[in-house]
């Protein structure tokens, strides 16, 4: 009921806020610098903003439509700046939390969906699944294989101290992602052998695929999710089937989860 409420109420949001969208002029208010370059300020901004001083909004796919289907094309904000837009950015990060919870993993609230749906014994097959892709997808392209070419062991224990930092740097996240991985099982060499088999995949998806990307700021949720709020979900006493009512319910929260995430929802540039 929550996440639906909150969905509800998130589209709503989002439909006043780009059916009444401002004046195109309005970003002037704002940012007065832009005005030299009027409303084709957008083309400009970007490529003069200092670097990571840009927080852009990724699409989802509800936003993506209420773009394309709803709003004025030519009142719309560029991505950059959608955060001075209130009710664009309310009705958007409505939509990411209540796609986080939605995520259908361990206890949060898509868990306790795809738990009643499917059951405990399918559960705890599904769920350390879509862990370990939510992982994958987080974790990809953090290190690439290009980063660590070397023609052989004496260019390798030749190269720079940058080298070795990222060296560092990347021990440190293997590291990190068997933590994430530490409560899967309860034996620790298969954890291991699952956390390696994340690093390896990412490596060789990233060989074939360079520009292939996934979005670092989830591993801080995998992480909380690993550790802590869990990946597997608690037997219930009430193991009846659901009747149809809750089933179409339940598939509803999923396909909501569906439209509401976002692969990257902030990213700075």
């Amino acid at each position: 009921a929550g996440p639906l409420a909150g969905f509800v109420v998130a589209v709503l949001i989002l439909w006043y806020g780009f059916t009444h969208l401002p004046p195109a002029d309005y970003i002037f208010t704002i940012h007065p610098e832009y005005k030299k370059w009027g409303l084709r300020y957008a083309e400009f901004a970007a490529l003069n903003l200092p670097k990571g001083a840009a927080l852009v909004i990724g699409d989802n796919l509800l936003f993506w439509f209420f773009k394309t289907y709803v709003a004025d094309p030519a009142l719309i904000p560029p991505a950059f700046e959608i955060m001075h837009y209130p009710y664009l950015l309310a009705g958007y990060l409505a939509l990411f939390f209540t796609a986080l919870n939605l995520i259908p993993i361990g206890q949060l609230d898509g868990g306790h969906v795809l738990y009643a749906l499917i059951g405990s014994k399918r559960f705890r097959v599904v769920a350390p699944v879509l862990f370990i892709a939510f992982v994958f997808y987080a974790g990809l392209g953090t290190f690439t294989a290009e980063e660590f070419q070397v023609g052989g062991p004496a260019e390798f224990f030749g190269r720079s101290i940058a080298f070795w930092n990222l060296f560092g740097s990347f021990a440190l996240y293997v590291v990190f992602l068997s933590l994430c991985f530490s409560r899967l099982t309860e034996n620790t060499l298969t954890n291991w052998l699952v956390t390696l088999s994340v690093v390896v995949g990412q490596f060789a998806l990233t060989y074939f695929f360079p520009l292939v990307q996934g979005y670092s700021g989830f591993l801080v949720f995998s992480f909380l999710l690993g550790r802590f709020l869990g990946i597997y979900h608690p037997e219930t006493e009430l193991q009846e089937p659901l009747d149809t009512k809750r089933k179409v319910l339940g598939w509803l929260a999923l396909a909501v989860f569906v439209l509401c995430f976002s692969p990257q929802p902030f990213m700075v540039q």
